[in-house]
């Protein structure tokens, strides 16, 4: 995703406030955005929840992937290792996956 988190201070008041920059919502999503007549612009936060879900479940299926990736990574090394070489180098990769 595109956006990123930010802290701010309000220029009405000067408290502390986080969020994200209008205009890198405005980019991605348009719809979200709304600008007043003095063109100050605003984001509808509650309506970024949908793609932040979408944004966090396509993370979580990379994450599977790699992780399944990982484990028949090690299976093969540890096949390898069992085969072809008895180094302590594999010795000490076997023994760590028990």
């Amino acid at each position: 995703m595109q956006l990123r988190g930010v802290t701010f201070n309000w220029k009405k008041d000067d408290k502390a406030g986080v969020g994200v920059i209008a205009q890198d919502v405005e980019k991605v999503y348009p719809e979200l955005v709304n600008t007043d007549k003095a063109g100050i612009k605003s984001v509808q936060y509650t309506s970024l929840v949908a793609p932040l879900i979408e944004a966090v479940k396509a993370q979580q299926k990379e994450i599977s992937g790699l992780t399944d990736n990982v484990q028949t990574l090690r299976d093969t090394v540890k096949e390898l290792c069992k085969a072809k070489s008895k180094s302590s180098a594999c010795a000490k990769f076997i023994s760590s996956q028990n």
